[in-house]
């Protein structure tokens, strides 16, 4: 992968997370119900499906599925979690 590619799926990755937060803004899906977070989980796992095909598609054209499944995966997971953490593990605390 190319720098260029990785720097596209951290903005990527931001972004997702950046869309996340805002939509559960004020209190970062506290506020909401259990009811409506309940079948929001399903929902947003297949909505991600396409999502996913379609990014992949867009990224790599190379046939190398497995490895830039895992780059995408990878990129998916801990930035958001980092994302999480410097959020609610160390933003909300010190406020």
């Amino acid at each position: 992968m190319t720098i260029l590619q990785h720097s596209k799926l951290l903005g990527y990755s931001f972004v997702t997370w950046l869309s996340f937060y805002l939509i559960g803004l004020p209190d970062y899906y506290q506020q909401w119900p259990f009811w409506i977070k309940l079948p929001l989980l399903p929902l947003v796992t297949l909505l991600y499906i396409p999502i996913t095909k379609m990014t992949l598609r867009k990224y790599w054209s190379d046939g190398q599925h497995v490895i830039n499944s895992c780059w995408l995966a990878f990129y998916l997971t801990l930035p958001l979690f980092i994302y999480d953490y410097l959020l609610l593990g160390v933003y909300t605390q010190t406020t």
